[in-house]
């Protein structure tokens, strides 16, 4: 029936369409707000968030009760971003004289309402539109499907200023589509429903009763348009999370800093330099050695193991290239304007490619791909035969054995792991690696095609030992481990993997006293200054500088 349902409303008229989505909208929401109010009497809160609120409470000084203006912050549940922005947002609020106010389309559930409770975000703004802004979603809702009739045109949307298209775009691949097609349910009711938030943000900035946001990630249309619509009219943008403090003043500023890394090192005390190589070689050595998680938390499985698989590619002599694939769904344009709109439509342009070329193309996901993955790319397989799919288990090391010599990514990180191996690895966007040669980074389409097409006058890989000094800065210079806790590393060997669980809050209350005065000292000394980036005062303090 809800199959039906959608069909029925894809297939309507534009006008008959937003009326549709808009009940839509309020069945949901409905449904929302009846079940968080009817189980509000019977909720408890987990032992480790109880003893943690309680602690919080008493311990954080805070700016609450009901203020005509605030930071706003979204809800945002993963226990070690709520640790870090607990201390920071009063840290902030204690500087412009404000309190904090959560945001979001429903009521807050009930265990991020006691959380965000207990360190005085009490008001929790709906969004919600008045009849007039309703009739300007509407208005604009139609203009796009009357000018921007293409994904092309949709993702290069820009209103007043602001790049709305960019989030509207990768929240429709972020509901689950491997690209987008704008007459699909989900691309139309993903748009309206944006546009919501969009129109929301944009007033309620413009009433100047936002001192500051402070979101948890700076894409997609529900936190991303927040972030631009406040960069839009000056109201400061801050990221807090255990690693890192940061001030954005547009969109994707955040990663500018990968253009100045060799200058970042090269500030660096001798005997520094000296210690933090030491520490990205170790690091790399159990990365490419097999270990799952080396700096990337979220990583559970590794690519480099010692497992060997039958063989995955012919015996021939032909130039072998390997396709690591990414999560379609997931934030392309993570460091800004990537060269494809996505990631299929970046895989789209290299079967194109295939078509021209005599090489062998093997495509392969990373161990713990996404559900739904494998559907994509058996269908992408279809299109252009000349791309075979490797199990996703077999590692690297039993590639370059068979012969592969090539590895095309977006941006991603075996962008520094695999010249280790000898592999030549080709970036097709602005990504981390940027300014080393250890990478082939092409800068537009073209130069990537031309790079394509003549993988055979290719010239020996440059600058290996650069990888370390990458890896140090990447890592360990512009992150800190020890910013909220004594040892992040630490708390994420204790999280095992579980994220989400509240038993991580039992890891903060080992020694709460220790991280509040750590983190709070450290919010207070950034908010002094005037950096970018909190890594730019700490190298100033080791004699460093950017």
């Amino acid at each position: 029936m809800k199959k039906l349902l959608k069909n029925i409303i894809k297939s309507m008229p534009i006008v008959p369409q937003s009326w549709a989505f808009s009940v839509v909208e309020f069945i949901f929401l409905a449904k929302t707000t009846f079940r968080v109010s009817l189980s509000k009497y019977a909720y408890t809160p987990s032992k480790a968030v109880e003893t943690y609120c309680d602690y919080i409470r008493e311990n954080i000084k805070r700016k609450s009760g009901q203020r005509h203006d605030f930071v706003l912050v979204d809800c945002f549940s993963v226990p070690q971003w709520i640790m870090a922005n607990s201390i920071f947002l009063n840290r902030l609020c204690e500087q412009l004289d404000t309190a904090i106010a959560s945001y979001g389309f429903a009521p807050r559930e009930h265990t991020p309402d006691f959380l965000y409770r207990s360190f005085g975000a009490e008001n929790h703004f709906r969004v919600s539109l008045t009849s007039a802004q309703r009739r300007r979603r509407n208005e604009i809702y139609l203009s796009i499907f009357k000018n921007s009739r293409t994904p092309e045109q949709l993702f290069n949307l820009h209103i007043d200023g602001i790049w709305v298209g960019l989030d509207l775009y990768e929240s429709i691949l972020r509901s689950g589509t491997a690209t987008v097609n704008m007459d699909s349910y989900k691309a139309r009711f993903t748009i309206y429903h944006g546009l919501r938030h969009f129109i929301f943000f944009y007033d309620l900035i413009q009433s100047g009763r936002v001192k500051a946001v402070a979101p948890s990630h700076d894409c997609y249309a529900t936190v991303g348009l927040l972030a631009k619509v406040a960069q839009r009219f000056g109201v400061p943008v801050f990221y807090a999370n255990p690693m890192t403090i940061m001030r954005s003043f547009k969109p994707h500023d955040l990663y500018q800093k990968y253009l100045n890394y060799p200058e970042i090192f090269a500030s660096l005390p001798t005997e520094e330099q000296v210690k933090v190589k030491k520490s990205a070689k170790d690091a790399l050595a159990k990365r490419v050695g097999g270990s799952a998680g080396v700096n990337m938390f979220y990583s559970t499985k590794s690519a480099f193991t010692s497992n060997k698989l039958p063989r995955q590619t012919t015996a021939s002599s032909k130039l072998k290239i390997i396709v690591a694939t990414h999560c379609f769904y997931d934030n392309p344009h993570a460091y800004g304007k990537m060269t494809f709109r996505d990631f299929y439509q970046w895989l789209e342009f290299l079967g194109e490619i295939s078509r021209k070329t005599d090489y062998e193309w093997y495509l392969k996901t990373h161990p713990d791909y996404r559900a739904g993955t494998l559907e994509i790319l058996h269908e992408f397989m279809l299109k252009h035969p000349k791309f075979k799919l490797v199990d996703s288990n077999t590692t690297f090391h039993q590639l370059k054995e068979e012969g592969v010599s090539i590895a095309l990514t977006a941006y991603g990180s075996i962008g520094h792991e695999l010249p280790f191996l000898g592999y030549h690895v080709i970036n097709a966007s602005y990504n981390p690696h940027s300014r080393y040669k250890f990478n082939i980074n092409c800068k537009s389409r073209e130069e990537y095609e031309d790079v394509l097409m003549n993988l055979d006058a290719l010239p020996p890989i440059k600058d290996i030992e650069k990888i370390y000094e990458f890896y140090a800065t990447h890592h360990y210079l512009t992150e800190s481990d020890n910013l909220l806790f004594e040892s992040l590393s630490d708390y994420f060997t204790f999280a095992d993997g579980d994220f989400l669980s509240d038993s991580c809050y039992e890891y903060f209350m080992r020694t709460p006293y220790d991280n509040i005065q750590r983190y709070s000292q450290h919010s207070d000394e950034f908010l002094a200054s005037d950096y970018h980036y909190d890594f730019e005062m700490l190298l100033a303090k080791l004699g460093g500088s950017t």
